[in-house]
């Protein structure tokens, strides 16, 4: 039986898990009354529940500060590298276009940072998929909801051209993205599951029917390549006289795909809805380029860019003839936000959790092994075409954080685990029972 305190915890993180995940939207809107644009932040009622939601967080830390060292040690070098990254945002201040706003901005990713660090060192991978896998559920069901029963059908207009269906999140590219993730979380639970398999099936069908009704095809295009990319995964934990070969072959064949395509582009794109200037990014992302000419090395400072026509972002809007909020590009973000020097930050972090995660999905043999894989390949191929840069109260950049930081070692059920520099070794489970044996 579960005790007090686990049930408390497990409650914070799955309500926090909630609200990042677009709950603090319908909140702020539905209960509060605060219009859609002054809910995306900056109001006093969610500064306060974040800053609650920090301070929660630091103490359940603390609580447990002996194991939360214990997996520092596990995995010195990504989180030495996320600090970097986090203390550098507030560093920032020194040159930013608006310290006040910088620093702000730096403590709040800080403790949405430490809230992935949290998951990271209380929950295993198949325990935060399963607090995620709730969230995005009630999310798909409001969202499923407002569409069947809202006055506009769930319709919202597309900032980019058109519109889509947005349901509870007002945007047909947030509610896509949200239930890709989720069609990818419910699948892989559908592998583990040893009961009920049925139930992760019919979320991973309804946010898959969720997918095609917003319109949004980035998130269809993150599914379909899911698809090819799942069995590569697994073929990371065969044999190396059979996974060379078939991994070879696979990019070889991946390779050739994109070459195709590319030499077909505007027949893809136009099939796809998109034209050759993928829905206005490429002029965003010429403009934003000419900007960081400008502060090539340091950046704008960490949230200092993207303020209207406060910041150096209006010259983007002369430049393009639109209002833009973001880059659209993850690199191009953090590049506007910290410069070159945050640039060679981010990729580091997003290198090493890479190899972090082919180690984890070489050594599991379980499909929630392949969690963080999977997950930091849809973060990195959403960051082509979308802002995923760090951002404060944000689940994209908690969940990294926590696929990057949640070690191997504490998954005792495999046969055999790796520590973070690669080492293999019995687990605990099986040594003692090869003890019990010798005795």
């Amino acid at each position: 039986m579960l005790s007090i305190q686990t049930l408390i915890e497990k409650g914070f993180a799955f309500l926090t898990i909630l609200l990042l995940a677009g709950f603090m939207g319908v909140l702020m809107v539905g209960v509060f009354g605060i219009s859609p644009d002054s809910a995306s932040g900056g109001n006093p009622v969610e500064q306060a529940l974040w800053s609650g939601i920090y301070l929660v967080t630091f103490f359940f830390l603390l609580l447990r500060y002996k194991r939360v060292l214990y997996v520092v040690t596990r995995n010195k070098i990504m989180w030495l590298l996320i600090g970097l990254l986090v203390a550098l945002t507030l560093i920032s201040a020194l040159w930013s276009h608006e310290p006040g706003t910088t620093v702000r901005n730096s403590i709040a990713l800080a403790g949405t940072t430490l809230f992935g660090g949290y998951l990271a060192t209380r929950y295993s991978w198949r325990e935060q998929l399963r607090l995620l896998a709730w969230a995005l559920s009630i999310m798909a069901v409001l969202s499923l909801l407002y569409i069947v029963l809202g006055p506009s059908g769930g319709v919202a207009d597309d900032p980019e051209g058109g519109v889509g269906i947005g349901g509870v999140f007002g945007h047909k590219q947030a509610l896509g993205k949200s239930m890709a993730l989720a069609a990818m979380v419910f699948f892989i639970l559908a592998a583990t599951a040893r009961s009920h398999r049925w139930l992760p099936w019919v979320g991973c069908v309804v946010a898959l029917v969720l997918v095609l009704v917003s319109g949004s095809k980035g998130a269809l295009v993150l599914l379909l390549i899911f698809v090819p990319l799942w069995p590569m995964y697994k073929a990371l934990r065969w044999r190396y006289t059979a996974a060379v070969p078939f991994l070879i072959a696979a990019v070889l064949l991946g390779s050739g795909a994109v070459i195709l395509l590319l030499i077909n582009a505007e027949t893809v794109l136009a099939a796809l809805g998109k034209n050759t200037t993928l829905t206005g990014r490429t002029v965003v992302w010429s403009a934003v380029l000419d900007m960081i000419q400008e502060r090539p090395w340091l950046g704008y400072g960490y949230g200092a860019f993207w303020r209207g026509v406060e910041g150096p972002s209006a010259l983007v809007s002369l430049m393009t003839g639109t209002d833009y909020s973001n880059a659209h590009n993850t690199i191009l973000s953090v590049w506007l936000d910290l410069g070159l020097l945050g640039v060679s930050v981010f990729l580091l972090c997003l290198s090493w959790a890479f190899l972090r995660a082919i180690t984890c999905a070489h050594y599991t043999r379980t499909a929630d092994g392949l969690w963080p894989l999977t997950y930091l390949t849809f973060y990195a191929l959403n960051g082509l075409m979308e802002a995923s840069a760090p951002e404060e109260n944000n689940l994209m950049w908690v969940l990294f954080v926590a696929a990057a930081l949640t070690p191997i070692t504490q998954h005792v059920r495999y046969s055999k685990i790796a520590n973070d520099n690669g080492f293999v070794r019995k687990s605990p489970a099986r040594i003692g029972k090869n003890a019990s044996r010798a005795r």
